[in-house]
């Protein structure tokens, strides 16, 4: 790939067309220029076009990491910072870049890349850009959208973009990419630059077609293990299991239906003692209320009694409040007409001090308004005075400072002038000592540079000795490396051979064994097998399903019977409970009949009789029952048993019948649950007797004719003849298994051996390259020493011709570096000297005219000041006399504070005479207003007292007529329940707390205490008669436990019949499927291991060099492109930085530094310095340039910047390598600023800035 000319217009700083031609002159005819330029004159925007009329894209460009960020366009567009089109040039309609190049194919092609504004104009949007390609010289156009235009670029010169800006251009910071680049990216780029693409393909080919293998193997593993059947052993193992696992599972339902029974009976009995514990529990405690709540009876009763009383004792109540009240607001009205006296009096005497202090401030301000005047006149005369005195003090200031400033001026001028003369005369001594350096300094320029170029020629020269010897011994190196790895080949060869014989013995063996007969075989027995298990599991389900039913019909006939003995005793007690209510209603009736006869209320009309009047009720005179009446008493004793009698009936006619209805319930309830059943046994053995009918082995032998469990028993025996022919096909396989496995390993073997023999053979090939490298790079380094030797003389045949010493060659040969050195130093010293004295010449001119004007200056200045001074001195004496006159007039103060001053106060001695008076009025008001307030509390007081002894009276009266009447009723009681005491106001008042809802509330709460009581005695009696039933039905197997232990031993049966139904599910569903798997798994065998071999072969192959990018054969081939573009880059390393040497890290591709100084040292790319990572990123650049192959040739190269970070000696080796790499055919473009190295490169493409901010490109050549 080769450039041929570079063309553009309007881009960033180069305003309107440029073109570089490199087929014209003076291009054509050189293979090194530079291109030169101030900073910011458009350098580097060559370097842009190149890349944009190529790939669309700019180094500098895609470094912009800013994301989300606009930068302004043009009105109110915006272009991101990635934006090619950012270098259009402002103010430009349109703009392009162009590029001939002969590309890979040997064809010249020109790309062109455009973008314009809208409509031409440029304040116009920017439109999209556009590529076009033409093949030339018939300029065939090539493409047609951008996309396929870069492709078939891309296609030509065989670099994409990232590869091309390491290769061809090295931008800007970009020198050390290929450098640090990982080892992908540098595999890559190896193999576009050599045309090896084959191996990245062969290793993708090799990870897929492996990848298919695998993935075909393990489809052929997983159907093989889902069909690889049990051993004969096992079989039989999995049969007995089942038989004993179906026998337990029998054994722990019988033992659970037992264990639920008498749980459930327990947790009954639980909880009916529980219920008649609460029951009891209930009667007691409402019993227990219902003692207690006798005091309440009483206590209601005395409260309703007094209610008549509460309106009296209200009033009292309400009365003594107001007359509390009413003292209060005496006494208070009595503190505050004596505090309302005190305060008017105060307020007068107040008010007589304020009016003789008004007087006094009046005569007062006016005295002091006289004083006033007069400091107001003297402020005015002071404020004409300070203007004129400021003033003469900064003339007098200023004069001053400009006297002082001339006089220091003057003196330094003067102490100048006197050193620069000193300087002077020194400076001619030291020029007439050295008058021989200055022909050597009038040519030192090109002396310097013949020195260098010799110095470093002798250096060369001596390193091109030292390398031949290297490179001498690095080839005999590499043919004992070759040798031995001939030698290692030919014995892995012969090993591969034996494995491989080997081989073939154990396949021979296996041929033997018949696998596919076994298979069939092991696949009909599975299958009768199968069918005796199923014919098996239907016998012994016919035989379970007979013995429940019979259970059931035993359940069913015992229920029926329970049934009807409950059913005739409730009709019994039935026909009984008429009688026994209507014995309850006539005693009950009977009983309220005498009670209402010794009633209180009657008791106490009786005791109100008195002999000879007539009854208010009957009319009789006579009233033999007034006192007592023995025989009622006795009467209503004898109904009150009776009644009690009575009701004992009722309860237990009424606990007969539904201790008799609940168990017909629970009979009933169990003889429908048997029957049911019943109907579901005969559903499930019809449904299994058919079952066993349709079954194939059915009738196939007399002994299957016998009864269900008969028939089980000999289907077991026939499952065991069968799993004894399993187990001996089983040993005939394992025999097969264990030939497979030895013919399994004998393969391994063998693929071990090839690979072992391909990895000889490879590391044989790369031993014969290094041999072969070895040998070029001997003839190589000879080149390089004649041609180092022939450069020394030639550099010092051009020193003869300079002003140097008569001996100047036995100087130099004896330490070149030291003699150039104190050349460069003499030239040095005198150019310095010979600049001094011409500076101290002109200065001391110069000086001589301005102590003349300083010295002027100075007495001038210093005349103004006096008269200055003395001006000041007089206004500075008028101010202070009339400030001194001011100060004694209110000491100095300002008039208008003073003239405050006394407004103030003679204007607060009138606001506290006003105060005075107001309180004075307000005092009185207050006074007369507490005196009438006092005295209407007084008469309402008395009020209050006549009425309080009023409402007294009345209470008093009412408590007599109470405490009389219950004295008259408790005498007239034949039983007094207790002496009472008078009532007084304390316990009347007491009483009257209780108000007609706490009244209320206690009615309904004495009446549900009784209530309560009679529905508790009523659930006590229920819950013991049910008590008494539950254990009746105690059965007599049951042991004494608690229902936590018979729950715990329910619980742990329950898990274990669940894992015994899992289990037996889990070997009935094993059975099942390994009859299925014995009839599969004959074919998949032979099919897995012919798989297993094929699998095996491209696994290892994919192991060596497969991936699914191709990167690693790619990389692994490269490690041998990347040796030779070492071989390269170490020889330009060693002229440009000879303490380095580049290596490959092994089987990578990543590089390390060998630092020779330092004792061979490795060290990482990381940690050269700027430099360093120049020279060997330039070394490297100089080897891709070298390296060639029938991919890529790469005969251009640019480098923009970086050799600012080299000394003066490694800019010259850099140089010459350069010049080198020119000599082998390329093209070599610099970006630079050094100037030592501009001026070295003859051929020029000048970049120079003209105005407004444009630049202009043209080639120059410089002599």
């Amino acid at each position: 790939m080769r450039i041929l000319a570079i063309r553009g217009g309007n881009l960033a700083s180069l305003a309107g067309s440029f073109a570089i031609d490199f087929r014209t002159e003076p291009l054509s005819s050189t293979g090194l220029f530079a291109i030169c330029g101030p900073t910011g004159a458009g350098k580097s925007t060559l370097l842009d076009a190149l890349c944009l009329a190529l790939y669309e894209a700019t180094p500098r460009l895609s470094r912009a990491g800013a994301r989300g960020i606009a930068l302004p366009d043009v009105k109110d567009e915006t272009v991101t910072p990635q934006d090619v089109r950012n270098l259009l040039r402002r103010g430009a309609a349109e703009g392009h870049a162009e590029v001939e190049f002969i590309g890979n194919d040997g064809v010249a092609y020109r790309a062109r890349w455009s973008v314009r504004r809208a409509r031409n104009r440029p304040d116009g949007r920017l439109q999209e850009s556009e590529m076009r390609l033409w093949r030339l010289p018939e300029e065939q156009q090539i493409g047609g959208k951008n996309v396929e235009v870069k492709a078939e670029i891309v296609r030509r010169i065989g670099l994409n973009f990232d590869q091309f800006t390491r290769a061809v251009l090295l931008a800007q910071n970009e020198f050390s990419a290929f450098l640090k680049a990982n080892d992908n990216e540098r595999g890559e780029l190896l193999e576009t630059l050599t045309g090896s693409g084959i191996y990245a393909e062969i290793s993708r080919l090799a990870f897929e077609r492996a990848k298919e293998e695998t993935a075909l193997l393990e489809r052929h593993g997983a159907r093989l293990a889902d069909a690889a059947p049990l051993s004969e052993e096992e079989r039989r193992a999995l049969e007995n299991e089942v038989s004993d696992v179906r026998a337990q599972l029998t054994r722990h339902e019988a033992r659970h239906a037992t264990l639920q029974r008498h749980l459930g009976w327990l947790r009954e009995a639980h909880a009916l003692d529980a219920a008649l514990n609460e029951a009891r529990e209930l009667r007691e405690s409402r019993q227990e209320e219902c003692r207690k709540a006798q005091g309440r009876r009483a206590h209601l009763a005395e409260v309703e009694a007094v209610q008549s009383a509460r309106p009296l004792l209200e009033q009292i109540r309400r009365l003594a409040n107001e007359n509390a009240r009413c003292s209060t607001a005496i006494a208070t009205a009595r503190m505050r007409l004596e505090t309302a006296r005190a305060a008017e009096l105060v307020a007068q005497q107040t008010r007589d001090r304020a009016t003789t202090a008004l007087q006094a401030a009046q005569a007062e301000h006016a005295q002091r308004l006289l004083l006033l005047n007069a400091a107001r006149s003297l402020d005015a005369r002071i404020d004409a005075l300070l203007p004129e005195h400021a003033q003469s003090r900064r003339h007098a200031d200023d004069a001053t400072a400009a006297a002082m400033a001339a006089r220091g001026a003057l003196e330094q001028k003067g102490s100048e002038r006197t050193a620069l003369g000193a300087q002077m005369q020194q400076l001619d001594a030291w020029l007439a000592a050295h008058a021989d350096d200055a022909a050597l300094a009038a040519q030192w320029q090109r002396c310097d540079i013949l020195l260098s170029q010799a110095q470093e020629a002798a250096q060369k020269a001596a390193h091109a000795a030292t390398e031949a010897s290297n490179a001498v011994r690095r080839q005999e190196d590499e043919l004992a490396i070759e040798e031995r790895h001939a030698a290692t080949h030919a014995a892995a060869v012969q090993t591969l051979e034996q494995r491989r014989t080997e081989r073939d013995a154990c396949t021979q063996r296996l041929r033997v064994l018949d696998a596919a007969r076994l298979a069939g075989e092991r696949a009909r027995l599975a299958q009768d097998q199968q069918q005796l298990i199923e014919a098996e599991r239907l016998c012994r389900t016919l035989h379970d399903t007979q013995v429940r039913r019979t259970e059931a019909l035993a359940d069913m006939m015992r229920h029926a019977e329970t049934l009807a003995a409950a059913q005739r005793a409730w009709q019994t007690a039935q026909a009984e409970q008429a009688g026994v209510a209507a014995a309850l209603a006539q005693a009950e009736r009977m009983q309220r009949r005498a009670e209402l006869a010794s009633s209180a209320s009657v008791l106490q009309l009786r005791a109100g009789l008195s002999d000879g009047e007539a009854c208010p009720v009957c009319g009789a005179a006579e009233h033999p029952y007034r006192h007592t009446d023995p025989q009622a008493k006795a009467m209503l004793a004898g109904l009150a048993d009776e009644v009690a009698t009575c009701r004992e009936a009722m309860r237990r006619n009424t606990e007969a019948r539904a201790t008799q209805r609940a168990l017909a319930d629970a009979a009933l309830l169990a003889q429908t649950q048997a029957e049911a059943r019943i109907a579901e046994q005969d559903a499930a053995l019809t449904d299994t007797e058919r079952a066993w009918r349709a079954h194939a082995l059915f009738g196939t032998d007399p002994a299957l004719s016998a009864p269900a469990h008969a028939c089980a028993s000999w289907l077991t025996q026939r499952q065991g003849d069968i799993a004894q022919r399993i187990r001996e096909i089983d040993a005939a396989e394992a025999a097969y298994a264990a030939a497979a496995v030895e013919r399994d390993g004998a393969q391994t073997a063998v693929d071990t051996a090839a690979a072992q023999a391909e990895f000889c053979r490879v590391a044989l090939d790369r031993a014969r390259q290094a041999t072969a490298e070895a040998a070029r790079l001997l003839i190589a380094v000879r080149e390089r020493e004649r041609d180092a030797h022939a450069r020394a003389d030639a550099s010092l045949d051009a020193l003869d011709t300079m002003p140097l010493p008569r001996d100047w060659r036995t100087a130099w040969h004896a330490a070149p570096a030291a003699f150039h050195a104190r050349c460069r130093d003499a030239v040095t010293a005198f150019d310095a000297h010979s600049r001094q004295r011409a500076e101290a010449l002109s200065r001391c001119a110069a000086l001589d005219a301005e102590l003349q004007a300083l010295s002027e200056r100075s007495a001038s200045t210093a005349a103004e000041r006096d008269r200055a001074v003395e001006a000041h001195a007089a206004r500075d004496a008028a101010l202070q006399a009339t400030r001194r006159e001011r100060q004694s007039l209110f000491d100095g103060r300002p008039a208008a504070e003073v003239e405050a001053e006394m407004a103030a106060t003679l204007n607060a001695a009138r606001g506290a005479l006003d105060a005075a008076v107001a309180a004075a009025q307000a005092a009185a008001l207050d006074a007369r207003a507490c005196t009438e307030a006092h005295e209407r509390a007084q008469e309402r007081l008395e009020e209050l007292a006549a009425q309080t002894r009023e409402g007294d009276g009345r209470i008093a009266e009412w408590l007599h007529m109470h405490n009389a009447h219950h004295a008259r009723c408790a005498s007239g009681d034949p039983v007094p329940l207790q002496a009472a005491a008078p009532l007084d106001l304390q316990a009347l008042t007491a009483l009257l707390e209780h108000d007609a809802d706490w009244i209320r509330a206690e009615r309904v709460s004495l009446a549900a205490l009784d209530a309560a009581l009679a529905q508790a005695e009523t659930v006590h009696s229920e819950r013991e008669r049910r008590c008494l039933a539950h254990r009746q039905a105690w059965q007599s197997d049951w042991t004494e436990r608690t229902d936590t232990e018979v729950e715990a031993d329910l619980e742990a049966l329950r898990g274990e019949i669940e894992g015994v139904r899992t289990r037996l599910s889990t070997l009935q569903l094993s059975q099942s499927e390994d009859d299925r798997r014995r009839s599969e798994s004959a074919d998949m065998r032979a099919q897995l291991e012919q798989q297993q071999a094929i699998q095996r072969r491209w696994a290892q192959l994919a192991e060596l060099i497969g991936s699914a990018d191709g990167k690693k054969f790619r990389n692994y081939a490269q490690q041998t492109t990347l040796d030779v573009l070492l071989a390269y880059a170490n020889r330009h390393l060693a002229d440009l930085a000879r303490r380095y040497r580049l290596e490959r890290v092994r089987d990578t591709l990543a590089l390390l530094v060998v630092d020779g100084d330092m004792g061979a040292e490795m060290r990482s790319v990381h940690s050269l310095s700027g430099g360093e990572s120049f020279l060997v990123s330039l070394a490297l650049a100089l080897g891709l340039a070298s390296l060639s192959s029938n991919g890529v040739r790469v005969e251009s190269l640019f480098i923009d910047e970086g050799f600012g970070s080299l000394d003066a000696d490694t800019l010259r080796v850099a140089m010459d390598a350069l010049d080198g790499l020119q000599a082998m055919g390329r093209r070599v473009g610099v970006i630079s600023h050094v100037q030592e190295m501009t001026e070295r490169i003859t051929t020029r493409i000048v970049v120079r800035r003209v105005s407004g901010g444009s630049s202009h490109v043209s080639v120059a050549q410089a002599y």
